[in-house]
């Protein structure tokens, strides 16, 4: 339908996917104002803009059927606690690493408080080049 009228393919097939429903209406209301008269520039042109700006051209866009939007249900969480902080100090040790702790570095990490434990975290939380020689200090052993 609006290949007919001079609208080239690629822009005729986004109009349909975007706007099927102004169609009809947009190529009816370019027409009669062509056969009474009405000299367009392009025509082509003139019909995209119908198409597009239905105000502007004077009628109301159809309402596409809205349908409410669906209410997802969410998986259920599983009631997992979180991992305590060792287990978060170790497991940051071994990706910065690339290998577990050595067992003086466990040992170390056995005898710290909870206060220090945060500390470690945080140098963990750092690249890797500061991570593991801060690590290292902090610990008091070789990793």
């Amino acid at each position: 339908m609006l290949m007919r009228h001079g609208v080239s393919r690629p822009v005729a097939e986004s109009l349909s996917a975007d706007y099927p429903e102004r169609i009809p209406t947009a190529v009816r209301l370019v027409e009669e104002k062509v056969a009474s008269g009405w000299k367009a520039r392009s025509l082509s042109a003139s019909l995209v803009d119908a198409v597009k700006e239905p105000a502007k051209w004077g009628y109301a866009a159809p309402q596409k059927d809205v349908k409410p939007p669906t209410k997802k249900t969410q998986a259920p969480v599983p009631d997992e606690t979180p991992p305590d902080l060792k287990t978060v100090v170790e497991s940051l040790a071994k990706v910065k690493l690339g290998r577990q702790l050595s067992p003086m570095a466990q040992d170390a990490l056995e005898a710290l408080t909870e206060e220090q434990f945060q500390t470690v975290k945080q140098a963990l939380m750092k690249p890797k080049s500061e991570a593991l020689p801060l690590l290292q200090a902090l610990l008091s052993a070789p990793l």
